[in-house]
């Protein structure tokens, strides 16, 4: 056994990646910048390996359950695209698919206080949780590109004035 906590690129899914730990377990899928913030996260005593949501969080037996499936690359900067499905329906093709499939599910009537968990396909791990309305309410800004730290932040739908191109 490695003593070390390392990335390795996924066998199935080219551009993805698993950190394998030092007692043998494997993570979830990741992207490189965010399977090298783990280790780093990891070997500094921030996390513990596998935990994809705190001990002490309940996830209800009528959670809705998203379960993820890499779809392509969406070019450089803007990583992975992912089918999101809801049981066999396809809810989203997304870079982030948790948000955006939030939003879809508010819109079709969900109650914003359901819980919502996403986890890849063929996973038992739940790599997020909460509930819609919390989910619905974020989106991912990238950040600086040297960084490669991307963050939650609070969403906000395009307006008219956003989208239309000045006219001359």
């Amino acid at each position: 056994m490695n003593d070390r906590t390392q990335i390795k690129p996924d066998a199935v899914y080219p551009n993805l990646w698993r950190v394998h730990y030092p007692d043998g377990t494997v993570s979830d899928l990741l992207n490189r910048i965010r399977a090298l913030e783990a280790v780093r996260i990891f070997e500094n005593g921030g996390i513990t390996r596998g935990a994809a949501s705190p001990p002490d969080v309940v996830i209800p037996a009528d959670a809705l359950v998203l379960v993820v499936t890499p779809a392509g690359a969406c070019g450089q900067r803007h990583g992975q695209i992912f089918n999101a499905h809801l049981g066999d329906r396809l809810i989203v093709r997304s870079g982030q698919p948790f948000l955006d499939a939030a939003r879809i599910l508010i819109g079709e009537g969900v109650d914003p206080d359901t819980t919502m968990v996403i986890r890849h396909d063929g996973s038992k791990v739940d790599s997020l949780v909460a509930t819609v309305g919390t989910a619905a309410a974020l989106t991912v800004d990238e950040g600086d590109s040297n960084t490669g730290r991307p963050r939650f932040v609070t969403w906000k739908a395009f307006s008219t004035p956003d989208v239309w191109s000045p006219v001359r």
